[in-house]
């Protein structure tokens, strides 16, 4: 991190897929030190060793009354960007910061897409007299379902990293001889380890049908928070229109339509090895323009105008094409703001 406060590590990095907060880009990272919630602390350890470079100029006791302040000032901009990503313009509620804080534990539990999800929230609309709320609620829940993991994408994705025999030994380990656990294990670490053999276990235990009903359950739940929430944004506006059209402006220009997932560049960069750069400037053009959409630019090069095929297929006299397919033929084509396919959860990014 320089001293402005831009990260100067060139990788791994990537966006995160389906919400979990301790989703790591680099899965060297096995601690987890710079998993998504654990930003804010690594980012003050960052500044606390600038503060101790800066030693000769700084005294120690102004240095720690600077990085006193860190936390709360990031707290503040953290509550502004997402009352921005929910539409909160009007107001500033201290409900807020629960409502914020249930959205992305119901986003975890559902097992929902990080990005997606805030783009479907400009689709929940305020409150409107005359309106039926249970079909709005509906609707709303509808939408956010969509985004929502399977049971067996919830299986794959609690599966313990560590093998269960390393991990039994671990444990082992940490009864006889405390001492020697504190030097070849991390207790955050094993502690993870032993949450998602939980949930595993739970999710074992269940089948599609009920876990479908207690995730349309938990997001009929907060719904109806929001849409409350987005009342009282409303209440003495003389135009809860203008309301609502900035409310859903704001939150298009918040959130992004799309973003370069991991399984968006590894299609180009297989392309890109076999001779064809023409996903990876379709890609680009698409970030260009993050937020918006692009018609034409919605699906990889390698889809049919009449429908979709899979990757690999050529256009029929297509000239100066390779033989060699772009990509597996296996891999079916989703377009750039969909859902990731199952198998990028197999892509690994160390």
């Amino acid at each position: 991190m320089s001293i402005v406060g831009l990260t100067l590590d060139y990788g791994p990095f990537g966006f995160m897929d389906r919400f979990d907060p301790d989703f790591v880009c680099n899965a060297s990272d096995n601690s987890g030190r710079y998993s998504y919630q654990a930003q804010p602390a690594v980012c003050r350890w960052n500044l606390a060793k600038l503060a101790e470079a800066l030693g000769p100029e700084l005294q120690a006791a102004r240095a720690e009354a600077i990085l006193d302040e860190y936390l709360p000032l990031y707290n503040s901009f953290y509550l502004a960007n997402m009352r921005r990503k929910l539409g909160l313009l009007r107001k500033e509620e201290p409900e807020d910061e629960a409502l914020i804080t249930d959205l992305l534990q119901t986003m975890h539990n559902t097992g929902a897409d990080f990005t997606n999800t805030f783009r479907c929230l400009g689709q929940v609309h305020c409150p409107k007299e005359g309106e039926g709320e249970e079909e709005e609620v509906e609707r709303a829940v509808d939408l956010l379902m969509e985004q929502c993991s399977s049971l067996e994408e919830l299986k794959e994705a609690n599966k313990p990293t560590m093998d269960q025999r390393e991990l039994l030994m671990v444990l082992s380990l940490a009864q006889s001889s405390p001492a020697l656990f504190q030097m070849v294990a991390d207790r955050k670490s094993v502690s993870r380890q032993l949450e998602r053999l939980g949930r595993l276990k739970e999710l074992m235990e269940t089948n599609q049908e009920d876990l479908t009903a207690k995730q349309r359950e938990d997001w009929t739940r907060w719904v109806k928070q929001y849409r409350k929430r987005l009342a009282r944004e409303c209440d003495g506006e003389d135009d809860a229109q203008q309301v609502e059209e900035e409310r859903v402006r704001v939150m298009n220009s918040t959130n992004p339509r799309v973003v370069l997932r991991n399984y968006i560049a590894q299609n180009a960069i297989e392309a890109a090895e076999n001779g064809d750069f023409s996903e990876v400037q379709r890609v680009l053009k698409v970030l260009e323009k993050p937020f918006s959409a692009q018609p034409g630019l919605e699906q990889p090069g390698w889809v049919h105008r009449g429908g979709v095929r899979e990757q690999g297929e050529r256009d029929e006299g297509a000239e100066g094409q390779e033989e060699e397919a772009a990509g597996p033929a296996s891999r079916p084509c989703v377009p750039y703001d969909s859902k990731p396919p199952l198998w990028a959860s197999e892509l690994c990014v160390t």
